[in-house]
């Protein structure tokens, strides 16, 4: 005969009661996976609105008019598009009171390239006066790109070293930057003036639709400006707007605004999460104390044998104890191991959707994260069962037998 003990009683219950013990489990795992995601993806989208503060650098773009969604859409998710806009507006912005730096870029989605398979944005930078890519790019590269050179984000497949085809040419890959959770991870930055000349030598260039009056050999997609220090930059913005955007057919974007609405989003999205972390959470220790207090009441005849061969009431306890640890344990382990494989493949697609930039946390925060929501989800079981284990310490075995016979 086999000896028996306290593990095989907790083995024989749960597995004599399966539908009950997975759905105890799975209430421990979606409570371990929300929490977990929730934490981790609230970590990477408030990541990516700090560096996207910090990488911008710039106080406000200005874009043709329309078009203010669409560098929005580039910037923070890498969207690719092309538009175009009069150069001569950043040369006459440049000596408008309160703007200390100015620089273009030039905007082109590219149809097809030999690192991807869908299009990608070409983005065009002047090396002279660019104070927003140049800065973050120097850890990279620490020396001018060459005529025949291009650095690209850190999502673009290629090595340092090989070449890409774009428009027909090829080009190759100088440095590769640090991910930024931007839409600059999956662009191609070169100089603009290169990036102008790739592109009117292409099958597209006799077919580009510029908008009337613009040079085709100095046009740009946006003007980059740095506001000079105590300069109210809304002002600053709304005068430069009126004085030349009928003459450029001027729109813009406030980038401390960008950022403001990228960061109430981010702050709601963590809140929503965080409140119905909590309420699965006292939703679901409810629900296993009411399986459990039904539980004792099932299972009283087996506990009065216990008591009559000799267990304790602490002894009971400790195997009622032990099954809800088990439950929980295990729902809290498949959440927890189910969440981190969610995240990680899918880190850019939750971005996109909340219209957010996103970096995936570093592996320690990750790991902190795992421990959070594996002790909390493996808490859930034990604190549960407690009012239940109340009623352990009032069975009287010999009054229960009786009624049994």
């Amino acid at each position: 005969m086999k000896k028996l003990t306290s593990w095989a009683l907790i083995r024989q219950n749960l597995s004599r009661k399966p539908v009950r013990t997975g759905i105890l489990a799975v209430i421990v795992f979606l409570f371990s996976f929300t929490l977990y995601c929730g934490t981790v993806i609230g970590q990477g989208l408030s990541q990516g609105t700090r560096t996207t503060a910090e990488r911008l650098g710039a106080d406000a773009l200005f874009v043709p008019y329309g078009y203010d969604a669409k560098v929005q859409s580039s910037l923070l998710r890498g969207e690719p598009s092309s538009f175009y806009m009069d150069r001569r507006f950043s040369e006459e912005v440049r000596q408008e009171k309160g703007v200390e730096k100015v620089t273009a870029q030039l905007f082109i989605a590219t149809l097809k390239a030999s690192c991807c398979t869908l299009p990608v944005q070409l983005i065009g930078i002047d090396p002279e006066t660019d104070f927003v890519v140049r800065p973050w790019m120097a850890s990279a590269i620490d020396r001018p790109m060459r005529d025949d050179e291009v650095v690209v984000g850190s999502k673009i497949v290629g090595q340092v070293g090989d070449t890409l085809t774009l428009f027909g040419k090829e080009l190759t890959i100088a440095a590769r930057l640090e991910p930024t959770g931007m839409g600059f991870d999956t662009s191609v930055f070169l100089e603009i003036d290169r990036a102008r000349r790739l592109l009117l030598a292409s099958e597209l260039g006799p077919r580009l639709n510029l908008p009337a009056g613009l040079d085709r050999n100095a046009f740009v997609s946006s003007t980059l400006i740095k506001a000079a220090p105590a300069t109210d930059i809304k002002e600053l913005v709304n005068r430069i707007s009126q004085k030349y955007a009928a003459a450029y057919n001027l729109d813009f974007v406030v980038v401390a605004g960008m950022i403001t609405d990228m960061a109430a989003k981010l702050s709601f999205f963590s809140r929503c999460i965080h409140v119905f972390s909590g309420v699965l959470w006292v939703l679901g220790a409810l629900v296993m104390a009411l399986v459990f207090s039904a539980l004792i009441r099932e299972r009283k005849k087996e506990f009065a044998v216990l008591r009559i061969i000799g267990a304790s009431r602490s002894a009971l306890g400790r195997i009622v104890m032990r099954e809800a640890l088990l439950v929980s344990l295990s729902g809290a382990f498949a959440g927890v191991a189910a969440a981190m494989l969610v995240t990680t493949l899918f880190n850019a697609y939750i971005g996109a959707v909340l219209d957010a930039p996103s970096l995936e946390p570093g592996p320690l925060y990750r790991l902190a994260a795992a421990a959070g929501a594996l002790l909390l989800g493996l808490m859930t079981g034990p604190l549960a069962c407690l009012p239940a284990m109340r009623k352990l310490g009032r069975i009287d075995a010999y009054i229960i037998m009786r009624e049994e016979l």
